[in-house]
């Protein structure tokens, strides 16, 4: 399993798919924060600098996570690299959880590469990132980092049961996008008075995220944000591996 998750790893960080997200990615980041330094009204310093990058940053797991599940996914359906794998003994269920691995650890490293860029960047603009600011930046990537694995784990066996890109690249981007989110949140606010009560929009992933990052940066943990978050990641899970047990593959 060590070695089918290197070779995966190393193949989608080298992929086209991948590195045409990290060029288009940094190039955004770039474009906006040099526009906001020479457009900004008022005293440039790092709440400003962070504002004039919030729109790249605003959907980065959406449009780096993406990528990465292209960049894991695509060419194993192609090429079959999964039937190979477990030709060679690799398991079923190792074959799921070294994908959400991979995709894990692949968006990791794009969002440590676009921490490192987005510091760098306040530095050299002349609004250092420092002290709580710095903090809430980290704390925002790794909310991001949950959000991407979180919805990749929830269209996960989406991945295995149709083996192909389509259908399960638009649930990702609508769930990650906060369609769902949003639509739940208008039914308890303007729905009919049964649905309000259920106050559906606060199980969702978004919610659990939402609170977790309030809380951290008041330097607080919420024990019922990390349960929600970790119950999407395993019965995502969890539903993958049953539903590729059962899948008939050609190979």
């Amino acid at each position: 399993m060590k070695q089918y998750f290197l070779a995966d790893y190393r193949r989608a960080m080298t992929c086209r798919p991948h590195l045409v997200e990290i060029v288009l990615m940094a190039v955004a980041v770039i474009l906006m924060a040099v526009w906001g330094r020479f457009t900004v009204d008022g005293n440039w310093n790092a709440v400003s600098y962070l504002s004039a990058i919030s729109f790249p940053l605003s959907f980065m797991a959406m449009f780096l996570g993406l990528f990465d599940i292209l960049a894991v996914f695509s060419e194993d359906f192609k090429a079959k690299t999964m039937q190979v794998a477990i030709g060679r003994g690799v398991s079923r269920t190792q074959v799921v959880l070294t994908k959400l691995l991979d995709v894990a650890m692949v968006l990791l490293t794009d969002l440590v590469l676009f921490f490192v860029l987005t510091v760098g960047l306040s530095w050299g603009l002349g609004a250092p990132l420092t002290g709580s600011r710095l903090t809430q930046h980290v704390i925002d990537f790794l909310v991001q980092w949950l959000d991407g694995i979180g919805y990749t784990a929830v269209v996960l066996s989406l991945l295995f049961h149709l083996q192909s890109m389509l259908v399960p690249i638009l649930l990702y981007l609508i769930l990650s996008g906060r369609a769902v989110y949003a639509i739940l949140r208008l039914f308890t606010f303007w729905g009919p008075e049964w649905l309000q009560k259920l106050h559906l929009d606060n199980y969702t992933l978004d919610a659990f995220l939402d609170t977790l990052r309030t809380h951290l940066v008041l330097g607080q943990l919420n024990p019922g944000a990390l349960v929600g978050i970790a119950v999407y990641l395993v019965l995502g899970t969890v539903a993958a591996v049953l539903v590729f047990r059962k899948q008939e593959l050609e190979f």
